[in-house]
């Protein structure tokens, strides 16, 4: 099947401007007119995606790096990769692609986060301030009187203890306590 560039990106749910850079890249069969044979496209354009192992050493070569070629590399190695001792720092096509899947879902989630928030502020969807206010004066409350506590119960503890360590360690435990209870 042949078609035009532009029924090609429609196809393929791209802008127009992307089957150019892929017709620039040698990523498309293009006939004699220059339109595009849909079937071989497709496959030239799966086959030369990221993340390929088999198209590190072409890049790398373009690029003007040295790689070892397939058949000087230790068998079952992956042409390029780093031999011996810094094997273990060589990270496969697959954990690249699961990696780079996980910081995008990351991104998209505060990308999300960040269209509600933009979404709330524009519709006037915001915190009172009146109970905002209470709230931050409850829990200053509440840390003040476990202070107060935690001096009135501790001190007559610490006195007896001689041992500067000893303390150190009761004031610690106490302090652990307190904000245990204040979480």
């Amino acid at each position: 099947m042949i078609e035009t560039k532009a029924k090609f990106a429609q196809r393929m749910g791209v802008n127009k401007s992307t089957v150019t850079r892929w017709s620039k890249a040698g990523r498309l069969v293009l006939s004699e007119s220059s339109k595009v044979l849909v079937e071989e496209s497709i496959q030239k354009i799966n086959a030369s995606q990221g993340h390929r192992s088999d198209l590190t050493e072409k890049h790398a070569q373009a690029r003007g790096n040295y790689l070892q070629d397939a058949t000087s590399a230790t068998p079952g190695a992956t042409p390029g990769a780093p031999q011996g001792e810094d094997s273990d720092m060589q990270a496969s096509a697959t954990e690249i692609g699961e990696d780079r899947a996980y910081y995008k879902a990351i991104a998209l989630d505060r990308g999300n986060q960040q269209l509600k928030l933009d979404e709330a502020l524009k519709n006037g969807d915001r915190l009172d301030a009146d109970y905002f206010e209470v709230s931050l004066q409850q829990l200053g409350h509440q840390i003040r009187s476990g202070i107060e506590r935690l001096i009135d119960n501790l001190a007559p503890q610490i006195a007896s203890v001689v041992d500067e360590a000893q303390r150190k360690e009761k004031i610690q435990e106490a302090m652990d306590s307190l904000q245990d209870q204040l979480n």
